[in-house]
C-alpha cells in the first residue's frame, strides 16, 4: 500500500460501485421479508464487500491491532478480533439507522438510557446545546428517534457533499420528523451565526468532532490538533470545539452504542462544558485540553465497544 493511500482523506474515498443501488435492493428485501429473509442475503453481500475493500480490512486491522496494544497496557487480556465481523457490525447499524427513522426502534425495547443518561439527554435548562458526537456507534438513529418524539429540533452539520442526498432520504422516511441536514466544507462565519440562531431559539445541535473536514481549493492544510488515542497521536479537528466556543452554550457528549451482549442500543448522554470557553491569551492550549478531554472519553467508549468503531479510513496515519 502506497503513502498515497494511507494518507487519502476520508471524505475523498468513493463507494464501491453499486453501493447505493445495493442499498436499495437489501432494503426492499428487508421491506417485504423482515429479518428472517433479510440476514441470509445480507451475509454473503458483506462478504462480497469484505472482499473487495482491501483498503478498509486494512485499516480495521490496525484499529484492533491498537485496542489490543491499549488493552494489554490497562493490564486487560487481547482480545480476538475479526474484521470481517466489523464489516457486519457496520451493516447491523445502518439497518438500526433505517429501523429508528421507520419507528421501528422504541425506547424500552430496543434501546436502553444508560445511568442518567436520559435526564442529561432532555435538561434544556438555558436553551439550546451542542451534542458532540462522533462515528462511535449509531447516534444519528437516535436522534431522529427521540428530537422526533420530544418536538426538539435537531439541525446535523454534516462535511459531506452528499448531504442533500441524505436529507432527501431521512425525509421520506421520516417526513414528520424534525431533523434539518446542514451540508459544510468547513465552518466559517456564515455557519456560525446560523447555528447561533438555531442555539438561540433552543434547538440542538449535532455535530461530529473525529473527523477532519474537507480542506478547500486553494487551503494549505486542515487546522488540526493532535490528541492522544488509543496512544497514537491522531489528527482532530479544531472547528467543532470553536464553533461550541462561539456558540456559548451547554455542550454534550452523545453516543448510540449496540450491546454486544443484549443487542440493544445504549445511549449514552454526558456532560462535556458549559460552555466551552477559550481564552485570548492560552487559546491552543485550551483547545488542546477539550480535545484530548473528548478524545479521552472515545477511547473510553472505543475500548468497551470496539466492534462499534465506523472510521473505515487510515484514521492513525491521517496527513
Amino acid at each position: 500500500m502506497s503513502e498515497q493511500d494511507l494518507t487519502k482523506h476520508w471524505a475523498n474515498q468513493k463507494e464501491k460501485a453499486g453501493g447505493v443501488l445495493g442499498v436499495k435492493i437489501l432494503l426492499t428485501i428487508y421491506r417485504i421479508g423482515g429479518r428472517a429473509l433479510f440476514l441470509p442475503i445480507l451475509y454473503p453481500v458483506i462478504f462480497c464487500y469484505y472482499l473487495a475493500s482491501k483498503k478498509q480490512r486494512q485499516y480495521s486491522k490496525e484499529f484492533f491491532q491498537n485496542v489490543n496494544c491499549k488493552l494489554q497496557k490497562l493490564g486487560q487480556p487481547c482480545q480476538k478480533f475479526s474484521s470481517f465481523r466489523h464489516f457486519l457490525s457496520f451493516a447491523d447499524m445502518v439497518l438500526d439507522k433505517f429501523n429508528a427513522w421507520m419507528g421501528k426502534v422504541v425506547i424500552g425495547k430496543n434501546a436502553f438510557y444508560t445511568e442518567n443518561s436520559e435526564s442529561t439527554i432532555f435538561n434544556f435548562e438555558g436553551g439550546g446545546k451542542v451534542f458532540l458526537c462522533s462515528h462511535l456507534g449509531n447516534v444519528d438513529a437516535l436522534r431522529a428517534i427521540e428530537f422526533k418524539q420530544k418536538t426538539a429540533v435537531v439541525n446535523a452539520v454534516f462535511f459531506t457533499q452528499n448531504a442533500k442526498q441524505v436529507n432527501s432520504t431521512l425525509k421520506k422516511l421520516a417526513p414528520q420528523a424534525n431533523f434539518n441536514v446542514i451540508a459544510t466544507d468547513t465552518i466559517g462565519p456564515d455557519t456560525a451565526i446560523l447555528l447561533k440562531e438555531k442555539i438561540d431559539k433552543g434547538e440542538i445541535v449535532a455535530i461530529v468532532g473525529d473527523r477532519v473536514p474537507v480542506v478547500k481549493k486553494g487551503v494549505n492544510k486542515h487546522r488540526v490538533v493532535k490528541a492522544n488515542f488509543l496512544d497514537m497521536p491522531c489528527n482532530f479537528a479544531q472547528g467543532p470545539f470553536i464553533l461550541c466556543s462561539l456558540l456559548k452554550c451547554k455542550v454534550q457528549l452523545l453516543f448510540g452504542l449496540k450491546n454486544p451482549e443484549s443487542k440493544v442500543i445504549d445511549i449514552v448522554c454526558e456532560d462535556f462544558a458549559n460552555p466551552i470557553t477559550l481564552s485570548r491569551t492560552n487559546r491552543e492550549e485550551d483547545l488542546q485540553k477539550y480535545i484530548q478531554q473528548y478524545a479521552n472519553r472515545l477511547e473510553y467508549y472505543t475500548l468497551k465497544y470496539p466492534y462499534q468503531w465506523f472510521n473505515f479510513f487510515d484514521f492513525f496515519h491521517q496527513d
